[in-house]
């Protein structure tokens, strides 16, 4: 057992940059909403949104994997998740005249590689740590739904594309609250560290 290496997290590191906390959280929440709104109706819409979902979770979790690669032996196990879920993600996004049969079934079989992999990483975690228990329940959330996706494909994978799309909305809001916070922190700063004039 280890401890989790330091907040390295993409959301960490997203959430120290003002500029680029507020971008991700304005397209996070767009892409959210989009998805909610527009899902039911639009194979290509669900495509889109899912692939991308996916593709951005993937890369994210390589990086990070990159970033804790010297502070944590679970490295490689968050490398191969990103990239199975970045794979998913293109071939979503790619294979042309896709149907939402297989959508459902490239999605399942990810979701199910991915929750495996969280759970090996949550036992190599120690139990006093809170990322013990968020990659296991993570996990198990993962493999459940990617076992109902792939038993029953059908229209579960428009069920799928509405938690991915008000997750991203959630997401979007954090970021956005992080990036207001970033800037009154940055104000604070810079009124400390401005000279001030001698009494008249």
């Amino acid at each position: 057992m280890q401890e989790p290496h330091p907040a390295t997290t993409v959301r960490g590191l997203l959430s120290r940059n003002q500029f680029v906390a507020l971008v991700g959280g304005i397209a996070a929440l767009a892409i959210g909403l989009l998805v909610v709104i527009w899902t039911p109706g639009s194979l290509f819409v669900l495509r889109w949104a899912l692939g991308s979902v996916f593709f951005f979770v993937g890369v994210s979790e390589v990086v990070e994997g990159f970033v804790i690669r010297r502070g944590a032996d679970y490295w490689p196990l968050l490398l191969l998740r990103g990239a199975t879920s970045a794979f998913a993600g293109a071939l979503a996004l790619t294979w042309p005249d896709i149907t939402d049969l297989v959508l459902a079934l490239i999605i399942g079989i990810n979701l199910i590689i991915y929750g495996i992999i969280a759970i090996i990483i949550s036992r190599q975690i120690s139990k006093a740590f809170e990322a013990h228990s968020r990659n296991l329940w993570r996990g198990a959330l993962a493999l459940a739904i990617g076992i109902v996706l792939v038993a029953a494909p059908g229209r579960s994978v428009f069920v799928i594309a509405v938690v991915c799309g008000i997750y991203l909305i959630f997401f979007g809001v954090l970021l956005l609250v992080a990036s207001y916070q970033l800037n009154k922190l940055k104000t604070g700063q810079s009124d400390m560290n401005r000279p001030k004039l001698p009494p008249d």
